[in-house]
C-alpha cells in the first residue's frame, strides 16, 4: 500500500497545502540550520496549530529552536552547508525504505 505525498518549498507552504494539514496529516520537514531555517520553522508551528504530525529532520542547533514540536525531532549531525542536502536525503530515505501503514 502507498501513501499520497508531496513535497513542497518552505515559502510555498502558505500558499494552499497548509490549509489541508489536519491531525491525520503527517508532515515531514527537511530544516537543518541556516538561512532558510525560520522559514521552514515558521509553516512547522502553523502545521502544529493545526494539528499535524510533525518529524523534523535537523541539527542540533536546529533542535533547539525547535524543541516545542509535539510529534518528534531525529537530529542529524551538523555539516557544511553544502553536504547538509546529501545527508538529509539519507535520512528521509531510511525513513521512506521503513514507511508501513
Amino acid at each position: 500500500m502507498s501513501a499520497h505525498a508531496e513535497a513542497y518549498a518552505a515559502g510555498e507552504m502558505k500558499h494552499g497545502p497548509i490549509a489541508l494539514i489536519d491531525a491525520l496529516v503527517p508532515v515531514t520537514a527537511i530544516t537543518p540550520s541556516g538561512p532558510p531555517f525560520d522559514k521552514t520553522a515558521c509553516n512547522l508551528h502553523e502545521a502544529t496549530a493545526r494539528g499535524g504530525q510533525i518529524s523534523a529532520f535537523t541539527d542540533a542547533e536546529g533542535a533547539g529552536w525547535l524543541q516545542d514540536l509535539p510529534t518528534g525531532t531525529i537530529v542529524l549531525p551538523t555539516v557544511e552547508p553544502y553536504v547538509a542536502p546529501i545527508l538529509h536525503a539519507i535520512a528521509v530515505q531510511m525513513l521512506a525504505s521503513k514507511w508501513r501503514y
